[in-house]
């Protein structure tokens, strides 16, 4: 009779055999799905940022823009009826500076690609480079107070993550920032310095109660990063999207999913990521709708909280970079929200499909773009 030595012996090959296979066999693509909501995207003309408008957020009933060329950003109010316009004061921007180089915005300033609002109210922006020197790469994330006074919002604490970083050109660098609050991530995100599922607990010294993601355009990965108050970070974990670049990220709360954006260069393909306690989130990849040229330089992308859904469906702002007038535009996605009664409020983050064509009209013109190819 053999033993169980040999038994093992035979079981152990067969396992390294399935794994040389797994080896060899290319990995399952991301299945891709049509895009979930209505296919039309209205224009807002009206509201003019910088020609470089790259990057977008959604916070309490208000839109965050940022402009990479100029080094600035924008609040713009978005009413319930649909009509969007700047926040007071907010019409021409506020310019963001380094902490060390605000005497010197001119020369030196951030290229600015992405935005996010944590739940204080705090805004993150994220560079890929310091236009003092193009030519190096510099991924850094900034930390500012929207509601500090003078000409120039300082930086109140940078974290430089290019050392945790592929090494990329200057202008291949992070264009996209999300802010989660800790509990999104507890229990179902899996952390790669505590080899466990991720517990707050272990980072008692974060500058905010959350996690900072960003994307790389380079490679379309996405990092989780605690960033704590002395400028240090933990880098918790890296995911491939599968779309080979990312230029947007947004945290949908209500369905417990993360959007990673592309631009024109992928089609404007983008990416749903799901937690689900292991080192990589399940994929699945999504048409942009019909209404999307997928021609155009789309880098910002945000949606509006789920409260705010008419008839199944909420809004969707996107931004163009390097358009000038139009360069934010409004679609939907479907949602399942019904809340028992209407939200006793005067302004929201838009409206749905209905809505989001008032707005557009009062913005501009209307026109419906459409996709030329998928």
């Amino acid at each position: 009779m053999r033993n169980k030595a040999f038994f093992r012996q035979r079981a152990g090959m067969l396992l390294c055999a399935w794994a040389c296979l797994g080896l060899l066999l290319p990995a399952q693509a991301a299945e891709t799905i049509p895009w979930p909501g209505d296919e039309a995207v209205t224009p807002c003309t009206s509201l003019v940022f910088g020609e470089n408008a790259s990057g977008l957020d959604f916070f309490n009933g208000q839109l965050y823009v940022v402009d990479n060329e100029k080094a600035a950003f924008w609040i713009v109010d978005a009413q319930s009826d649909g009509t969007l316009s700047f926040a007071s004061g907010m019409a021409g921007g506020r310019q963001i500076g380094f902490a060390e180089h605000t005497g010197h915005l001119a020369a030196a300033r951030p290229d600015a690609e992405g935005i996010t609002v944590d739940a204080e109210g705090m805004v993150y922006i994220v560079a890929e480079r310091d236009m003092a020197e193009p030519k190096v790469s510099q991924n850094t994330v900034l930390w500012v107070d929207p509601k500090e006074e003078g000409s120039i919002v300082a930086a109140r604490q940078e974290w430089n993550l290019t050392p945790s970083l592929p090494e990329v050109s200057a202008n291949r660098g992070l264009e996209g920032v999300e802010w989660i609050p800790f509990e999104a991530a507890e229990g179902r995100l899996w952390d790669q310095q505590t080899k466990a599922l991720f517990d707050p607990e272990n980072y008692p010294h974060s500058v905010s109660e959350g996690i900072i993601l960003v994307a790389l355009e380079d490679n379309g990965h996405v990092y989780a990063y605690v960033l704590n108050e002395d400028g240090s970070y933990a880098q918790l974990a890296d995911w491939d999207t599968e779309l080979g670049g990312a230029m947007a990220l947004e945290y949908d709360a209500y369905e417990d999913v993360l959007w990673v954006m592309t631009d024109n260069g992928y089609d404007n393909l983008g990416a749903q990521l799901r937690f689900n306690g292991t080192q990589q989130p399940d994929v699945v990849h999504v048409w942009p709708p019909a209404g999307v040229d997928i021609e155009n330089n789309t880098e910002g992308f945000a949606i509006a909280d789920a409260s705010y859904t008419v008839q199944g469906q909420r809004p969707v702002y996107r931004l163009e970079d390097g358009a000038l007038g139009g360069a934010l535009t409004i679609g939907s996605l479907d949602c399942r929200y019904e809340p028992e009664e209407a939200p006793a409020r005067d302004a929201g983050p838009g409206v749905a499909l209905a809505a989001a064509v008032v707005g557009a009209l009062l913005c501009g013109s209307a026109v419906l773009y459409r996709r030329k190819h998928r």
